[in-house]
């Protein structure tokens, strides 16, 4: 007799069923959670569906990713970077030897809205009600297109492994 399972990303197993029925069960519930994912509210939004069938994966559905253009969070850096001081102990972090500015971007990889802070990213700020986030420190000689494309590549790397 088949086993089938369904885990969705942060929930876990949604079903673990054998027996008469759990063939439709474990596809209707599949279905079910990849339209969740599809989402963009609910536990289950952006999150990865996978069908498991006598522990081998079947089925695996992955939502489409949407990330902000390197272009637009190059022109943030720049900003960011411009109000670097050339030299304040103030903006001088341990173990660091220049001034610079930490900042976060955060990103909502269903709808691609996106934000940012600069500083402390503990609790409060642009970036923190955004689900992925990219987190960096921005220094006067900072290359601005690659600090960007390191950002967008660590959000991209939550949602893609």
């Amino acid at each position: 007799m088949k086993s089938y399972q369904v885990i969705v990303g942060n929930i876990g197993t949604v079903l673990d069923r054998a027996g008469p029925g759990a063939l439709a069960a474990a596809h209707a519930t599949y279905r079910e959670y990849c339209a969740l994912s599809r989402d963009d509210g609910g536990h289950a939004a952006g999150e990865p569906v996978t069908m498991v069938v006598d522990g081998e994966i079947v089925k695996e559905y992955r939502p489409p990713v949407k990330l902000p253009s390197i272009k637009d969070v190059a022109a943030l850096v720049r900003h960011v970077k411009a109000q670097v001081p050339q030299s304040d102990p103030d903006y001088i972090a341990d173990e660091d030897d220049k001034p610079g500015i930490d900042l976060t971007i955060g990103v909502n990889t269903l709808t691609g809205e996106w934000s940012w802070q600069t500083g402390d990213n503990s609790y409060t700020g642009g970036a923190y009600g955004c689900r992925d986030w990219g987190v960096t420190r921005v220094y006067r000689a900072t290359n601005s297109r690659e600090c960007a494309r390191d950002l967008i590549n660590q959000v991209a790397e939550l949602n893609w492994g």
